[in-house]
């Protein structure tokens, strides 16, 4: 193994623990949360919870122990060991992608009125990435091989298993045929992050508060961390995020060295789950339906105008609105009507 190689293997050992160092902090910062919103409340939404949080916390402890471990190279493993572990790896990455699809469908179940329409869509396109993904891995073409030092990473690069090292070389070809099963998981993201502004965009002309505020002005407002409409779940902001880090994976199979091919995979599923268990802790704290949340849970009118309940309680509308050059036109202000006197009729 040349330097470039060594570099590349060090490189993806390094990135799959800053995926699992991030999922395990998140999971120990937000443990209080979780014991206060989601274990007493025996609904779907939780039980999605502790599958999403628990399946990724448990199937990543080996590739966050096996990078500090040294091991003899003199052991004899058959390659059908290392086969065999390369597939249940894959298979977990599986199980995650699915949970976290199923999880975010069901968001979009709640945010569009509970519409089998959209339902239906999505689930049309999850069937179509499951369609990839055994497409992807069926009949799969490496060679194994075994090399000293830390190796410890996914989708056929580098693994580790119990007693020795073993690392599946892929061709170009086979590279871009496993980026698929994740160019898969990305567009169903896209589809996703799509729905969701579109829905954000149109309840909020029907609320009336932002009429005349054109699409880009409207997303900047979102960007921007404005939470006076329906954003405090802020189900496009994580589910970007996802896409983003799927996309930053799926370049590492065109792009990368040999040995790189798909080694921000882990990186990539650990930030799946961590932030749809954000999303859900989010949910739960502001409703008992926890993903089933729908769009007006929170939101109370308050002349003519929504707005979520801890800006009606603590603020007016005229502070609410944020501080930027196009905010005259995001609320109307209305001068307070004259109250009747006593003599009145």
């Amino acid at each position: 193994m040349d330097d470039d190689d060594s570099y590349s293997v060090a490189i993806a050992c390094y990135w799959h623990i800053v995926g699992v160092s991030f999922l395990y902090y998140d999971h120990f910062i937000t443990l209080d949360a979780e014991i206060n919103y989601i274990w007493k409340r025996r609904t779907l939404s939780a039980y999605f919870f502790f599958v999403n949080r628990y399946l990724g916390f448990f199937s990543n402890i080996p590739v966050g122990l096996l990078p500090f471990i040294t091991v003899s190279t003199r052991v004899s493993v058959p390659d059908s060991v290392c086969m065999r572990a390369t597939l249940v790896r894959q298979i977990l990455l599986c199980a995650t992608q699915v949970v976290v699809a199923a999880i975010m469908i069901f968001r979009m179940y709640a945010l569009y009125g509970r519409s089998l329409r959209v339902v239906g869509l999505l689930l049309g396109v999850g069937a179509g990435v499951v369609g990839v993904v055994v497409w992807s891995m069926y009949d799969q073409q490496s060679t194994p091989s075994f090399l000293q030092g830390c190796h410890v990473a996914i989708m056929q690069t580098t693994h580790v298993f119990l007693s020795y090292r073993c690392m599946l070389l892929t061709t170009p070809s086979r590279a871009i045929r496993l980026a698929t099963s994740w160019e898969g998981v990305f567009v169903l993201d896209s589809t996703i992050f799509g729905l969701t502004v579109f829905n954000a965009y149109t309840t909020i002309r029907r609320m009336g508060s932002l009429v005349n505020m054109p699409l880009h002005r409207l997303i900047a407002l979102y960007i921007s961390g404005w939470k006076v409409f329906l954003f405090s779940d802020a189900p496009n902001a994580f589910d970007s995020a996802m896409a983003l880090a799927n996309l930053s994976n799926i370049s590492t199979f065109y792009l990368g060295a040999p040995l790189f091919r798909g080694a921000l995979s882990t990186f990539a599923s650990c930030m799946s789950v961590t932030l749809v268990s954000r999303l859900m802790l989010n949910l739960h704290e502001s409703g008992d339906a926890g993903i089933l949340t729908d769009l007006t849970s929170s939101i109370v009118i308050r002349g003519g105008r929504a707005l979520p309940d801890d800006v009606v309680e603590t603020r007016n509308v005229a502070e609410a609105v944020p501080t930027t050059p196009w905010s005259e036109a995001a609320v109307e202000r209305k001068a307070p009507q004259p109250q009747p006197t006593d003599g009145a009729v």
